[in-house]
């Protein structure tokens, strides 16, 4: 939305908060249609005369309070990005960024390979801090902040002195369940939350290589970072890296669960159910 200076910021925050609205998703359906409107897809009197050119302060709390308040355009923007964008049409859904149905906001894909295969594999779609590395799936299980564990630069440093992030999450488990888990235990149990969260996802009609991707336009529209170099996803080198995590953690290559793997993680009791929903895998 080209919101620039802490002031503007710290004043949308609670303004949002004060709607009932969560910060991220609605900043996705805000910055979209202000896309449309400088593409002309929107027209002013549709937006019932508000200008929502880039970084206009007045104009995003008066659209945001008409999502909130489901008046006029806000109605249809009310549903979410996915589906306002589906009920807009006029091309509108190729500037639709989303990931499971969820805006993405948060991160920009084209700039790290790695962060894009992360943001492409997570259950739920994009969210701020979360990746599908198996890892962070854990701590987000510990409720505990991956974004302030893992992002930081000085996370290297910390690790130096302190030990790894793991090691603290494994000392902190055994101290409130009195337990014994050592790492091995650590990564069969990481392994097996990952696992649970698709096969509830697969029984629910997920498809792995259908919905496991991000938008056509990361893939095709070049953008520029700070140093003037071009960034853009390479869908084969995309695919590729998609199959290799389909791989380490036992999936087959379609990225549908072998019988074997959820055995092993002590997951028989899904395995009825993904049969039943044909998602165990042939590969």
């Amino acid at each position: 939305m080209l919101i620039r200076g802490y002031d503007t910021q710290l004043y949308l925050t609670p303004f949002l908060d004060n709607l009932g609205l969560d910060n991220e998703d609605v900043s996705g359906v805000v910055a979209w249609m202000m896309e449309c409107f400088e593409k002309g897809l929107v027209k002013k009197d549709e937006l019932d005369g508000i200008d929502l050119t880039w970084g206009n302060l007045e104009a995003i709390c008066r659209i945001v309070k008409k999502i909130a308040y489901r008046e006029g355009i806000g109605d249809i923007l009310a549903d979410g990005l996915k589906f306002a964008a589906r009920r807009m049409g006029r091309e509108a859904e190729k500037y639709a960024m989303t990931s499971k149905g969820v805006a993405i906001t948060s991160y920009e894909p084209r700039g790290s390979l790695k962060d894009a295969i992360q943001l492409a594999v997570i259950p739920f779609g994009e969210l701020h801090g979360a990746r599908g590395a198996p890892v962070r799936v854990a701590f987000d299980s510990l409720t505990a902040c991956a974004f302030g564990l893992f992002e930081p630069p000085w996370a290297p440093d910390l690790e130096q002195v302190f030990g790894s992030v793991e090691s603290w999450a494994i000392d902190m488990i055994n101290a409130a369940c009195d337990w014994e888990l050592n790492k091995k235990e650590w990564d069969i149990m990481i392994r097996r939350i990952v696992m649970l969260e698709r096969c509830y996802c697969l029984r629910e009609g997920y498809v792995p290589r259908e919905h496991d991707t991000l938008p056509n336009r990361f893939f095709d529209e070049v953008i520029y970072n700070k140093y003037g170099q071009p960034r853009k996803l390479n869908r084969d080198d995309f695919v590729n890296e998609i199959t290799q995590w389909y791989k380490s953690l036992g999936l087959g290559e379609d990225g549908l669960p072998k019988k074997v793997t959820l055995q092993e993680l002590g997951l028989e009791f899904v395995i009825s159910d993904i049969e039943k929903a044909g998602r165990l895998t042939l590969m």
